[in-house]
């Protein structure tokens, strides 16, 4: 047998196929092999841990680093700090930072930095927006993974190039992120509806947490989601709808692909499947997201279509931001931004609902490492435990039990934390490796900045991935 930088024997070897056991065998950051016993071969250094299950490092493929331009919410050290902790050795960052990656010059910058800070892999998401339809190709040849449209408003510097509200704008960018064989990443809400139920709520004096989900309604969502796809159809784009909240949005997501109108996979995040609303009166802007929390009703629905396959991939939708400015939603929820930190907590809520019964750790794997990685072009060098592949691993103790609490949290500032405060979970993650290097080991971060890497697209599968994410 060939010799071996590292050889692991966990207790349990998770993949989305199924669960087996035996060792991985790690050389020049792959794995060598996967055997069904002891490895035979030398090594170098060996980590026996019987009492742990070997997982694919996660990839979470809705991150917001806020760097450059933000750097007081989130940093790309402080963030792939968390994603280390969190067993997360992959990150895909979104567009909107200051610059935005929006623009060959704004993606190349950020590139740069998160090269210099990153503790994990790495991998960008452009802007799509009315000011760069004509960058669009070349933000591809650059290695951007995907690309992103918000159906809102420009409201910053952060999202110059991301955003339009026209229709003709929104198709032509369908057609022009179509033609580059990437995904469309889209945040859908109606910015008509959202602006009519605000209004409605600014006018009866209402602005208190719980008033947030009100001011963006589930129909503000699918009525967002239908328009997205009616346009997107004839261009052949590849369609992702992040952050999903709702089970009707999904819901209309199915209607369309049983007709054959749209090419669209869907993502959604722990928050949307685990709490509801009512968070907002306990924690208040501490759990404002965008979309909103949903109700019951719609939190069991979505998680009917998820156990059913309907959604393909699960993203944290890490979104930090200063602890003043959230602070200020108590007496105003309208004035305080929307986002959490979740890149941590990401891997133990949903090894929660593993020990639960809900999901299995097969389907876990899948929905939050190799459907990420063929959607978005990574597959198989991420999202595998396979001979080949990145030695990206996480290794998880599914009977440890912890309540979360901000002093455990990896964020820059973890006070703002709050969203999953006293929340009981099963499972965490002992040991984040990354390219056969341990960058976390029992919850202490030991990876270095500028370790993480730059991870572009395969030309091979980047248009066929598509076709082998299991919906």
């Amino acid at each position: 047998m060939t010799d071996a930088d590292l050889v692991i024997h966990p207790g349990l070897i998770v993949q989305s196929q199924g669960i087996t056991s035996g060792s991985i065998a790690i050389k020049d950051g792959k794995i060598i092999a996967i055997t069904d016993g002891p490895y035979t071969g030398s090594t170098r250094e060996v980590i026996d841990e019987p009492e742990l299950a070997a997982l694919p490092g996660l990839i979470d493929p809705h991150t917001h680093m806020r760097d450059p331009g933000m750097t007081k919410a989130e940093d790309w050290t402080t963030g792939t700090r968390a994603a280390a902790a969190g067993g997360v050795t992959t990150v895909l960052e979104h567009p909107n930072t200051v610059p935005p990656a929006s623009t060959i010059e704004g993606f190349n910058y950020k590139k740069k930095i998160a090269s210099s800070k990153a503790i994990v892999d790495f991998g960008l998401i452009a802007g799509a927006g009315e000011e760069n339809l004509d960058d669009i190709e070349a933000l591809a040849r650059a290695g951007a993974v995907a690309y992103k449209t918000f159906m809102l408003p420009r409201t910053g510097p952060s999202l110059i190039g991301c955003t339009t509200t026209d229709d003709g704008v929104l198709y032509e960018l369908f057609a022009a992120v179509g033609r580059t064989g990437r995904p469309h990443n889209v945040h859908a809400e109606s910015h008509p509806l959202v602006r009519h139920f605000g209004q409605v709520l600014s006018d009866q004096g209402r602005c208190a947490p719980t008033d947030h989900a009100p001011a963006r309604p589930v129909v503000s969502e699918v009525e967002a989601f239908v328009r997205a796809m009616t346009l997107a159809g004839p261009t052949g784009v590849r369609l992702n709808f992040v952050h999903a909240s709702s089970g009707s949005a999904v819901d209309r997501v199915l209607l369309f692909r049983e007709a054959g109108l749209a090419n669209v996979t869907i993502e959604t995040c722990p928050h949307y499947l685990l709490l509801t609303s009512e968070r907002m009166g306990e924690v208040g802007p501490y759990a404002k997201v965008n979309p909103p929390l949903r109700s019951e009703a719609e939190r069991a629905r979505l998680w009917e279509n998820l156990q059913a396959g309907a959604i393909a991939t699960i993203g944290s939708d890490h979104a930090p931001h200063p602890r003043n400015d959230i602070e200020r939603g108590w007496n105003d929820i309208t004035a305080s931004p929307g986002g959490s930190p979740g890149l941590a907590l990401m891997l133990p809520v949903l090894l929660t609902q593993v020990d639960s019964g809900h999901i299995d750790l097969p389907t876990l794997t899948r929905l939050t490492s190799e459907n990420v990685a063929r959607l978005y072009g990574l597959y198989p060098r991420k999202g595998t435990l396979t001979i080949g592949a990145d030695a990206d691993i996480v290794l998880v103790d599914l009977r440890a039990h912890h309540i979360v609490a901000q002093n455990q949290l990896h964020t820059k500032d973890p006070r703002i934390s709050r969203m999953w405060e006293g929340y009981s979970t099963v499972g965490t993650p002992v040991m984040t490796i990354v390219r056969g290097r341990v960058v976390m080991r029992n919850g202490e971060v030991v990876g270095k900045s500028g370790y993480g890497q730059f991870i572009a697209p395969s030309s091979l599968s980047e248009n066929q991935a598509n076709d082998s994410v299991v919906n």
